[in-house]
């Protein structure tokens, strides 16, 4: 938790030039830096949704002397699933703002860098028609999330649904 803390307390601005440095430009650095952006929330919303276990369920597995993998499978992980969807609808669009972002600090290719040359050029139909379409990805990937959290929670649990 300590090491989540950190990585999510300095800005992103600060910490890029020196992932980039470390791991380079390529595939590994950029991918290595939308994980630091997006991975505390995400973090921190898995771990309320794993001790939200309702009290009577836990009273019954305790009642049965459920091991650990037990309450892990039957219990905590659908007691978990709301808030792992929660955070994946707030970090979908914040990886693609991250990409745009990484790809403006680190790589120089791609749409990141495209809206930073419009906006450094005053070419402001390229740099809008660029952010229409961080948007319309971001939107997507939200409703996406939202499609498959309905099928999940219908499946493994239905009572979560409400």
């Amino acid at each position: 938790m300590p090491v989540a803390v950190a990585l999510r307390a300095v800005p992103i601005v600060t910490t890029a030039p020196l992932v980039v440095l470390a791991l380079g430009r390529g595939m590994t650095g950029s991918v290595s830096l939308v994980a630091v952006m997006v991975f505390f929330p995400a973090f921190v919303a898995c771990l309320h949704g794993l001790a939200r276990a309702p009290g009577q369920a836990v009273d019954v597995f305790d009642a049965y002397a459920a091991g650990p993998v037990a309450r892990m499978i039957h219990l905590r992980l659908p007691a978990m699933l709301p808030a792992f969807f929660a955070a994946a609808r707030m970090t979908v669009p914040a990886a693609v703002l991250a990409v745009t972002v990484v790809e403006w600090l680190a790589t120089g290719q791609g749409v990141g860098a495209l809206m930073a040359l419009s906006a450094s050029l005053s070419d402001y139909d390229m740099l809008w028609s660029a952010v229409v379409v961080v948007a319309v990805l971001s939107a997507a990937g939200y409703a996406a999330v939202g499609w498959v959290e309905a099928r999940v929670l219908a499946r493994f649990a239905p009572e979560q649904l409400a």
